[in-house]
């Protein structure tokens, strides 16, 4: 009895096991069908041009205002793989010139999306077909770049006067361009050269008379200036020029006469302290050309000043020396030395009275000296 009930017990295991077995057989296949099973799917993604390192060649879209990038890929393949593909195509696409899709023979060619994507690594090692895209072609330029030693040449603006022979050191430079550019203007007998050019406000505001050295960035010909992949070593010059003095005249006329006093004098003397008119009839001055143009403008205004000291006050000079100033948003300021002011008049007449004792304005009277009587009163 205890026989065959062991007997029994060991043949349903038997059968319970090949039963586990075959339905984990089962499952297996059906997610290996689930998973390999072909299917079809739309994808969109962007293409980016890039660059390799180190090679010479470089990608450009033909009409790099149209230039979108974005393509819509219509993949086929199995449910696992096409999860895959899309993880990777979520990033875009990268085309450089080592791309199996890219030619590497300068120039313009028409890429055949389907065709020439399908060969992305991405998606032909994961078995990805791509049957279908949009849009179906896209127009790539492939550029080659080479490198010329070139002269540097300056350019000043046209309006800027030296003295003597400007240097610009380095005189040679290294330009990488495209070939196909350098080529065009050789053809047409352009000068293949970079330029040093300073603009005119690197330029005004340098001292007069002695040389000067500043650092000018280097730039392509204007034949290259618009193009992204164009360089220069080194990138800037250093420029040695000496500018030329800009001088200019102006007439002023009429330039009035200030008289300055020590603030604690005011009040103290009678006015007017000048002795005939208050102004000059004409004052010339002569300097830098930016100074005299705001003079001309009457943006900055021009005032002869006789400046008193206490002591000149207590002499009572009869006159005194003028110097020039400027009136700069209604403040007198000293002129820089690159003016000179000439007037027929240097000097001018002055006529100092003290005001009297109480007189408003004047000293304080002496105590009680409004009370005191008179000698005449006194001896009535």
């Amino acid at each position: 009895m205890s026989d065959g009930a062991g007997f029994g017990a060991a043949t349903l295991w038997t059968q319970v096991r090949a039963y586990l077995g075959v339905t984990l057989a089962t499952v297996v296949i059906w997610l290996f069908a689930e998973v390999q099973g072909l299917d079809e799917e739309q994808v969109e993604t962007e293409i980016r041009l890039v660059s390799t390192p180190g090679s010479a060649l470089r990608l450009r879209a033909v009409d790099p205002d149209a230039w979108t990038g974005v393509v819509k890929l219509q993949l086929r393949g199995s449910r696992g793989a096409l999860s895959l593909v899309k993880r990777r195509l979520a990033a875009g696409v990268e085309l450089s010139p080592d791309h199996p899709a890219v030619p590497t023979t300068p120039g313009v060619h028409v890429l055949d999306v389907a065709k020439d994507l399908a060969r992305d690594p991405a998606i032909a090692q994961a078995g990805v077909q791509i049957v279908a895209a949009e849009p179906p072609r896209l127009s790539l330029r492939v550029v080659r770049l080479v490198r010329r030693e070139v002269d540097v040449a300056l350019q000043l603006p046209p309006d800027v006067r030296i003295v003597g022979e400007p240097t610009v050191s380095p005189t040679r430079a290294l330009l990488t361009a495209p070939a196909s550019m350098l080529a065009q203007m050789e053809a047409e007998n352009q000068p293949l050269r970079v330029l040093a050019a300073p603009t005119k406000a690197a330029l005004e505001d340098l001292p007069a008379g002695r040389p000067q050295t500043i650092t000018v960035r280097l730039r392509p010909p204007p034949a290259l200036q618009q193009d992204p992949d164009v360089a220069i070593e080194p990138a800037a010059a250093a420029l040695t020029l000496t500018m030329q003095s800009r001088l200019e005249t102006v007439k002023v006329a009429p330039a009035p006469i200030w008289v300055a006093l020590p603030p604690t004098e005011v009040g103290r003397w009678k006015a007017p302290l000048l002795e005939g008119e208050p102004f000059l009839d004409e004052v010339i001055v002569r300097g830098d050309e930016s100074w005299i143009q705001r003079i001309r403008q009457r943006e900055v205004g021009v005032v002869a000043v006789a400046a008193l000291s206490s002591d000149d006050l207590e002499r009572r000079v009869s006159e005194k020396a003028i110097r020039f100033a400027l009136l700069v948003d209604g403040e007198l300021t000293p002129p820089p030395p690159t003016l000179v002011f000439e007037a027929p008049v240097q000097r001018v007449k002055l006529r100092i009275e003290p005001r009297p004792a109480g007189e408003p304005g004047g000293p304080p009277a002496a105590p009680n000296q409004a009370h005191q009587p008179t000698p005449q009163a006194a001896a009535l």
